[in-house]
This record gives structure tokens, C-alpha cells and sequence, in this order.
């Protein structure tokens, strides 16, 4: 059986909306007003009585769909169906939308959209159409309504084009599907199509429920909810029938992964008699372990084993068991190692070391039962799947993907590979031909896997959330600088001060917003048209007229010189053979600093913008520039290009973060790891005329936005983001094509 995509996507049937109603919308988008405030959805605004508010586009457009069929009913799947065409229907994107509008409007009794329960929502308002000459936002609000105002009622055709629209709506659809570009859904086998359906929430708490597994007779779903309140973490099972939930397993050390024992493998190696052998990978004490549950035919604990412990070590993959042994990725000494355990030994022999020319990132079973597949990046960084042989003596190659990273899962009954970019599902033939299927989705997707049939594909769904601050050195003093409901971070402020640049997930993948600070307004200036899912921070130019940055490790320049005239957006220009993430602007006109971090010695490329020159070198520490001078930092010291150190953190403290500025470097100084002494991190700056640094200032803030968040620093202020997730377990079914399910 495999898992293979249409060539043309799955799309659900034409919703059944009036043709009126697509009409209105297009007469809509000029421009409207709901109950005397005007919303122009081009850029997003909405004016209120006291405030100029934006929402993000899908929000927009549910609000488009609501006012073009105003007074009326419409049901959440009509919605999902009209704004997000391409996606598996889930309900909670519209319910999100919708509540984020009844926030805005003040709609807290639920007066202007109602919720009429199991048929939808239904907007409440006058709304009124604009003319294209008084829509643009200098206008006032009542100069603009006075001159031009049509009814949406009134620009709603007769019944006899409305039936025309419908039949046209619905021919296109038809078209849509037939004529579906092939370099979007690549061909796979025409005698088995298949598409997903029925996409179900298996978790649905405030708990982070982050992995799961099928257990091998394909009965019940195991799966992982992060520490818990109690501070354990724990492991529940899910009948795939339906029935209610239990706790299966619940330990204080942190569980990373687990992997079921094949079943004959189990009875071989089982302690006494038991089904089930499932193994669990956890972490205490910065130390591994590895340990078995031995497990009852109905999924009952019988007892416990441990297996094995390795210090210093952390697993960052999941990992998998075949036969008397079990392989893992595990982050050592600064470079994630392949290793193979045995079961009943416990002994650990070393496989594999990552080297520039191919680092590995995630393993899987290979058809040929003495491989192993390993998914890695090569030398110019671009994911590339490998056959290990089980001994460590034999690499071969197998596929070249692109620059996205992936999950990868191999499974024996589709004979092939199931892989995820976060947002996307496909099928790797055993023939090596990828093909993608029909589903779509506006969150992450984290760790898909298989049911044994083959039927079930079960993933963990990840929602990130948060904005970006401004902390005052001085006063300590926090404001909060974007608002959404999505994820804002890496924000790097202009040198001017007037404008931050930030990456943004609120349109469903990374993009570039600039910030006008000062007016409060925001543009969209990389759209970011491939979705890759890795955008560096925007790192700004001297002349704060350029914009560097990274998208899936290859550098991108924006020209920002023609921003703010009419629409005009900035001029883009991709350099795909440069590797590395934007680090400092040099001195010299049009020349960059960038760094690969992959290995346990950074790479540093210095390029010239003009020559395309790459001078490459090596360092342990982190490297910056001034007036041709040369630095270095190394933990806890900054050191010119003889190795000199020029200044010394303070006892217990190291060099967490450096952000260089045209007179000198801020640094950002953290407790060291090994110290048990609780301080605040400080700022400090090491001025490059005087060879000298002074503190700045000791910063209130949690200790993990300290260490992990802090995007920007000067002599005023510090930016910082927030971080929050939700994490859900969801199934989806995996249908031939032409079943009814």
C-alpha cells in the first residue's frame, strides 16, 4: 500500500455560498464601512473612533466573508472554506478570527456577530461600500463616507446572474482542480491516489502534548504530555476507537522520545512474559537514560528496566528500535552523534560523526533491514536523505530534497518515506519520487507518524505566540512594541531608532514587517513567496537603507530606498551560494560578515556584495569587526586579533550575546552554566576608540528571555520577545482518492 498524492489536489466540493456573496466580497476589498468605521482590507486598517487598528489578513478576510452576506448565517465550514482553500477543515482558525474581531469592535455580549450554534455566525452591522477615490486612509472618516457610499444589498445582482456566477463558481473550480500546475503537486503513481481526511484533535487541554506512536497493533496512540503542573512528565494512551484516555506512565525526569520494540524483538528480550516492550529516552541530571516499560496485551505497566545512561549528553530526535538494539541522535560535545545501544547489554558503540560534508539531524528505519536512513544537511546546506549500513561502515546517498529541514518516518506497508517541512505532508516513492499531499496547515507540524496499517497519520500540532518589547536601560521601563496573536520576534531596531524590523509568523509562515515607531504603522517588505520556514533576524545597514538576512541559511538583501513611495516594495536580491546567517555589516561599502554555526567551529564568510569574493575562516568563539580591526569572544573575554584580551567579565559570568554598533560592541553578560549563583544579566559596552568597557545596566528580566530572547541592544534600550506554545495531537485518515471513507 502507499501513500501517494494526486496529481491534481483533493479540494472539497464548491461551497455552497450565493454568488452574490463572492461579488460582494470583490466590491468589498475597495473598501467598506461597518457601522460607520471605516476598514480598508488592502492594508489591513480598521479606524475606530480613538485608534488606527490592523488586523492580520486571514482575519480580514473572515471579516470580508461575514459582511458580504451581513444579516445571514454562515457556517464555520463555509468559512475555513472560503479563506483558507487549501487546508483540512479545523474550526478553531475561525473561531480564533472571530474572537479576535469581537475584541476589536467591543462585541463583547456578541451583538455584531452572533453564534448561532451548529450553523455559524452571522454579522450584525450596516455596512456600506466606498469608492475607490475615497478609500485612501489620508481621507477623514465622515469626508469619506459622505461622498461616495453604495448598499452592499444594492450591489447584488439579479437571481439570473447569481445563478450564472454560481454555475462559472464551480466550472472554476473544476478547472482549478484539472489544470493544477504540476510543479506544485509533483506526479505520482496514477493507480493509487490518495488524500487526507477527517482531521480530528486528539488532545485538546492546556497541556503540551508534544510526540506520539502508534502501538504496533495499531489499536491506541501513546503520547507525551510535557511537565505537567507537578513538575512530571507523563505518558497517556488513546484508544483509536474512541474510548477515554489514561495515564500510562508518569516520571519527575523530563521524557524526550519513545519508541515501541518490534514485538518479536520484545519477546526475546523481555524480563518476563509480556506484549509490549515500549522503550523511554529521558533526561535528569544533565545525564540520558534510556529504560523499558513492559507492557500488558491491553496496554496495562507491568514492571520497568533500565538500560543505560550516558552524561553530558542530550537527545534532541526521536529515536527507534529494531530487533536487540536501538539507534539515536544525541547532542554531544557540541556535535550530534549517531550511536547504536543494545537492548540487553546496554552496551553503546559510536556509528557516526557528523562532518562539514554531511551532519545528520533525524534517523529512520530503511527498507533494507542493514541500513539505517539519515536525514542531514550537506556541505551547502541543503537536506539530503542517506543509507547507513548498520555497522557504520557505508554511506550512500539516497534523495536530494531543497533547503527546508524535515520530519522523516519510514514505513514498511506504504514501502516509503512520509516527510513534513512543518507546514506540508509527502510521500517518497521507493522509486525516489516525492510527491505531495492535498493537506495544508496554518500551524506547525511536528513529528508525523503511521499507523502500521497505514491508515492514520497522527502529528503534533504547534501554535507559537509572541510579540516584541522595548525595556528602557534606564528606567527599567517596558513597552510593548507589536501586537499579535501569531509570533513576533527577532527585532532589530534601525539606526535611526525610528524603525524596527522583525520576523512575523501572522500570516501563517515567516515574513519581514518593518515598524514606523513612531506612527504606530507596520509593511509587510518580504513576503517571503517560497515559505521557507528558517528567516533570520533583519540586520540593518549603516545607512539604514538595506536590510540582511537569511532564509533557509541563504542570504537575501533588501533595498528598502523606494519604501513609504505609493506601493512600491523593496527591491530583493537572493544570493543562494552564500551559506550562512548575517552576523555584522563591515565598514567597507557593500561587504558582510555571516556565520554557519552548524559544527563545533564556526564558519565565517566575508562577503563582498559587489564581487561576490567569499573569504572564509575558522574560530572557536565569535568574531566581529571594526575599521579592519579584527575581535574575538570566547565565553568570558574579549580579545583583539593577537589574542589579547581587552576585557574580562566578571567573576561567574560569561558572554552570553554581542550586538556591534558603529563605536563600539554591547555585550550581554549571564550567570555561567556551572554557577550556582542567581545574579541579573548585565549590559555592558566596550567602546572601540577608547579600548574600554563600562556597565550599562543591570536588566529585570526572567531569566529564560534573558538567555534565549534578547534580539537588540543600544545605549537606550534592549528588545526582548516572549515566547508561548500550544501543542496538540491530532490524527488524520489517509484515503484512496476515490473512497467515501
Amino acid at each position: 500500500m502507499a501513500i501517494v498524492e494526486a496529481t491534481k489536489v483533493n479540494r472539497a466540493a464548491p461551497v455552497a455560498v450565493y454568488p452574490d456573496t463572492v461579488i460582494a466580497i470583490s466590491a468589498l476589498r475597495a473598501g467598506f464601512s461597518l457601522n460607520g468605521q471605516r476598514i480598508l482590507p488592502s492594508t489591513g486598517e480598521v479606524f475606530l473612533a480613538e485608534s488606527v487598528e490592523k488586523l492580520e489578513p486571514k482575519v480580514m478576510d473572515v471579516l470580508l466573508v461575514l459582511a458580504s452576506c451581513a444579516g445571514d448565517a454562515i457556517s464555520a465550514e463555509q468559512i475555513f472554506a472560503i479563506v483558507w482553500p487549501r487546508s483540512v477543515y479545523s474550526p478553531v482558525a475561525v473561531r480564533r478570527s472571530v474572537n479576535q474581531l469581537r475584541n476589536l469592535f467591543l462585541d463583547h455580549n456578541k451583538s455584531l456577530i452572533k453564534t448561532h450554534p451548529k450553523r455559524g455566525y452571522s454579522l450584525h452591522a450596516e455596512v456600506v461600500l466606498l469608492s475607490e477615490t475615497n478609500s485612501v486612509p489620508a481621507l477623514p472618516l465622515a469626508e469619506a463616507t459622505k461622498t461616495a457610499q453604495q448598499s452592499v444589498a444594492a450591489a447584488r445582482a439579479p437571481w439570473w446572474i447569481s445563478v450564472f456566477c454560481l454555475l462559472l463558481c464551480a466550472g472554476s473550480w473544476v478547472l482549478y482542480a484539472v489544470f493544477w500546475p504540476a510543479d506544485v503537486v509533483a506526479a505520482a503513481d496514477a493507480k493509487a491516489k490518495w488524500t487526507v481526511a477527517d482531521l480530528q484533535p486528539l488532545t485538546a487541554s492546556k497541556a503540551q502534548e508534544s510526540f506520539s506512536q502508534f502501538t504496533p497493533d495499531g489499536n491506541a496512540i501513546v503520547y507525551l504530555k510535557d511537565a505537567t503542573v507537578s513538575g512530571d512528565s507523563e505518558l497517556w494512551l488513546a484508544p483509536t476507537n474512541g474510548q477515554q484516555h489514561r495515564l500510562l506512565y508518569q516520571t519527575e525526569a523530563q521524557i524526550k522520545f519513545f519508541s515501541f520494540v518490534p514485538a518479536t524483538a520484545a519477546k526475546k528480550t523481555a524480563a518476563e512474559p509480556s506484549a509490549w516492550q515500549l522503550v523511554i529516552a529521558t533526561e535528569q541530571d544533565n545525564s540520558l537514560h534510556f529504560a523499558s516499560l513492559l507492557l500488558s496485551a491491553d496496554y496495562q505497566l507491568r514492571s520497568s528496566s533500565r538500560h543505560l545512561s550516558l552524561s553530558g549528553s542530550k537527545l534532541l530526535n526521536p529515536f527507534f528500535c529494531a530487533e536487540n538494539e536501538f539507534y539515536f541522535l544525541a547532542l554531544q560535545q557540541g556535535e550530534q552523534r549517531l550511536f547504536k545501544a543494545h537492548l540487553s547489554s546496554g552496551q553503546v558503540d559510536l556509528l557516526y560523526v557528523p562532518s562539514q560534508q554531511f551532519s545528520p539531524y533525524r534517523i529512520a528505519p530503511a527498507a533494507d533491514h542493514n541500513y539505517l536512513t539519515l536525514l542531514g544537511f550537506d556541505d551547502k546546506k541543503r537536506s539530503q536523505i542517506k543509507l547507513l549500513s548498520k555497522n557504520g561502515a557505508e554511506l550512500t546517498d539516497y534523495k536530494t530534497l531543497d533547503a527546508n529541514w524535515y520530519f522523516i518516518v519510514y514505513h514498511a506497508t506504504a514501502k516509503g518515506y512520509l516527510l513534513s517541512d512543518g507546514k506540508r505532508l509527502f510521500y517518497l516513492s521507493p522509486e525516489q519520487e516525492l510527491s505531495r499531499l492535498a493537506f495544508e496547515n496554518y500551524a506547525f507540524i511536528h513529528y508525523p507518524v503511521l499507523s502500521p496499517d497505514g491508515r492514520l497519520l497522527s502529528y503534533s500540532q504547534a501554535r507559537i505566540f509572541g510579540n516584541i518589547y522595548s525595556l528602557d536601560l534606564g528606567s527599567q521601563k517596558k513597552t510593548q512594541l507589536t501586537s499579535a496573536t501569531a509570533h513576533d520576534w527577532q527585532g532589530s531596531v534601525s539606526p535611526d531608532g525610528n524603525q524596527l524590523a522583525y520576523v512575523s509568523n501572522k500570516n501563517g509562515h515567516s515574513q519581514i514587517f518593518i515598524l514606523d515607531v513612531q506612527r504606530k504603522t507596520e509593511q509587510l517588505v518580504y513576503h517571503n513567496p517560497d515559505q521557507h520556514l528558517a528567516v533570520s533576524q533583519p540586520l540593518w545597514s549603516a545607512d539604514g537603507k538595506q536590510l540582511a538576512f537569511a532564509r533557509n541559511d541563504r542570504l537575501v538583501l533588501l533595498d528598502l530606498r523606494f519604501l513609504g513611495l505609493n506601493t512600491l516594495q523593496p527591491k530583493v536580491r537572493y544570493f543562494d551560494t552564500v551559506i550562512g546567517q548575517p552576523s555584522q555589516w563591515l565598514q567597507q561599502p557593500d561587504r558582510l560578515l555571516l556565520v554557519q554555526k552548524s559544527q563545533k567551529l564556526q564558519r565565517w564568510i566575508e562577503f563582498d556584495l559587489a564581487t561576490a569574493e567569499q573569504k572564509q575562516s575558522v574560530s572557536v568563539g565569535d568574531l566581529l569587526y571594526h575599521q579592519n580591526q579584527r575581535y574575538q569572544i570566547n565565553q568570558g573575554q574579549l580579545l583583539d586579533a593577537k589574542g589579547t584580551p581587552l576585557f574580562q567579565a566578571p567573576e561567574n559570568r560569561q558572554i552570553l550575546r554581542h550586538f556591534v554598533k558603529n563605536n563600539g560592541v554591547f555585550l550581554l553578560l549571564s550567570a555561567m552554566q556551572s554557577s550556582t549563583v542567581q545574579s541579573k544579566p548585565e549590559v555592558w559596552f566596550f567602546a572601540f576608540p577608547s579600548q574600554k568597557a563600562s556597565k550599562i545596566s543591570n536588566i529585570t528580566l526572567s531569566q529564560d528571555i534573558a538567555e534565549t530572547d534578547i534580539s537588540d541592544i543600544n545605549a537606550q534600550q534592549l528588545l526582548y520577545s516572549t515566547f508561548a506554545v500550544e501543542k496538540d495531537i491530532h490524527t488524520i485518515r489517509i484515503l484512496p482518492r476515490n473512497s467515501k471513507g
